[in-house]
């Protein structure tokens, strides 16, 4: 399980790296980072290879990553991933730390997929609603996809509201096809 893995990575972080600010302020660095390793085979090789030697690897992590921005309490991390045999699965301790940040704050993510651009106020008024059912914030990303026809999905987490058009037509067509199989 993703947690057990992760959860002494981002008890650390959190422990070191103060406030909560602090911590997320890490996270684009850190993800740039990740960009960076994800887009370069031979940075993943080098940092991967048992042949090439621990100091070598670790120099050239060093470097990367100053080069990069990293500060230096999220290049430790990094330099304990690399140690750990870890580096590869930096994602995933990136977004368990992004999901505790968010837990502490009681912030939750939402995912909006309308067929058109959602006015602001409807924006607004799906916000407050759906911080109203879960008793969190919620910060709200916004999608389009012409083909729900109209309407919207809103996902949270493993939730799925399905209040879109093509939806409702393919919920029709099952209904009458139920009906007219029925009949026979």
């Amino acid at each position: 399980m993703a947690a057990s893995f992760t959860k002494p990575y981002v008890d650390a972080l959190r422990a070191v790296g103060g406030t909560a600010e602090a911590v997320e302020a890490l996270l684009p660095p850190l993800a740039g980072f990740s960009d960076l390793l994800r887009g370069s085979e031979e940075l993943r090789d080098t940092l991967t290879d048992p042949a090439v030697e621990r100091g070598r690897r670790r120099a050239v992590l060093s470097a990367v990553a100053e080069r990069a921005g990293v500060p230096p309490l999220a290049r430790r991390l990094l330099e304990v991933l690399l140690a750990n045999r870890r580096i590869l699965r930096l994602d995933e301790v990136l977004a368990a730390l992004r999901r505790r940040l968010d837990d502490e704050r009681r912030l939750v993510g939402a995912t909006v997929t309308s067929a058109a651009p959602l006015p602001d106020d409807v924006r607004a008024a799906l916000e407050r609603t759906l911080a109203e059912r879960t008793q969190r914030s919620v910060r709200l990303a916004a999608q389009v996809d012409p083909g729900l026809l109209g309407g919207f999905v809103v996902r949270i987490g493993s939730e799925v509201w399905d209040a879109s058009l093509s939806h409702r037509l393919r919920k029709a067509r099952q209904t009458l096809l139920a009906a007219a199989g029925g009949g026979h």
